[in-house]
């Protein structure tokens, strides 16, 4: 049985290599003999991009890594809000003596696309009624909540565009595993490798996105399955929760359950 603690290493980021060896331990607690042979993306001579060569009970599998994070564009997406609505709003806020606060799911765009700068005119807009009005203006894409008090500003951000939990998985989740399914993995598969996918809710403290963790298991099973098919050529699917603890989806360790979580609002 592997300790994982004695192999030679790659040079893998710190938090990938934790990540793969919180899994390879949970496969050596469960009675898996397992090596880490290391990275093959790191090593000129291996024609695998995948994030690790394991030896799994005598077996070569390909272990690639994906962190489950929020939507690529969420980032520069709210960066953009701010820039666009502080400075206005905190001016209409002070010219009529209220607390603005502004609840909404920043527009996405891609990086040749322009920028939604007709959704922040109307936000603006409408956010000088109401302050003038004293009224809330709740209208869906964007809603304004007024009140009398020292003037301020506050903005949060919805992280989907609907309140469906397994939209919200799905937006950080379709490209990158679209990515691995067409390009990285097929060449593993074809080399005769087992295939392992690694799904991670631990927050990586070097990168701006922020790791998702308000769904169940069975939100996310149902999102893989949602995804197109990759059966044939991904073995095994893990999931490292937030606390470092590695449980596989793929065969599950879980029986389906009805999902309590289905909506982040009503």
């Amino acid at each position: 049985m592997s300790t994982f603690e004695d192999h030679p290493r790659n040079k893998r980021r710190p938090f990938e290599q934790g990540a793969l060896d919180d899994l390879g331990n949970e496969l050596s607690r469960r009675g898996r003999n397992c090596e880490d042979l290391g990275c093959p993306e790191l090593d000129p001579q291996d024609p695998l991009q995948v994030d690790g060569r394991f030896n799994i009970d005598g077996r070569q599998w390909a272990i690639e890594h994906c962190r489950i994070a929020y939507d690529q564009e969420m980032v520069s997406a709210e960066r953009y809000a701010k820039k666009e609505l502080a400075a206005p709003l905190k001016a209409i806020a002070a010219e009529f003596e209220v607390v603005l606060s502004l609840g909404f799911y920043p527009p996405r765009r891609g990086r040749r696309e322009p920028p939604p700068v007709d959704f922040y005119d109307d936000v603006r807009k409408r956010a000088r009624v109401a302050a003038k009005s004293g009224r809330n203006d709740l209208e869906k894409r964007c809603q304004i909540y007024v009140r009398s008090g020292p003037p301020a500003v506050s903005m949060s951000f919805l992280t989907a565009d609907n309140p469906l939990v397994a939209s919200q998985l799905m937006n950080g989740l379709k490209d990158p595993l679209a990515h691995k399914r067409d390009r990285q993995l097929p060449p593993a598969k074809e080399l005769g490798l087992a295939v392992l996918l690694l799904l991670d809710q631990v927050h990586d403290q070097s990168r701006d996105a922020l790791s998702q963790w308000l769904f169940s298991h069975e939100t996310l099973r149902q999102v893989l399955e949602m995804l197109p098919s990759s059966e044939n050529i991904v073995d095994e699917i893990w999931l490292r929760a937030p606390d470092r603890s590695c449980l596989s989806l793929r065969p599950s360790d879980m029986p389906a359950v009805a999902d309590a979580l289905d909506y982040l609002w009503h």
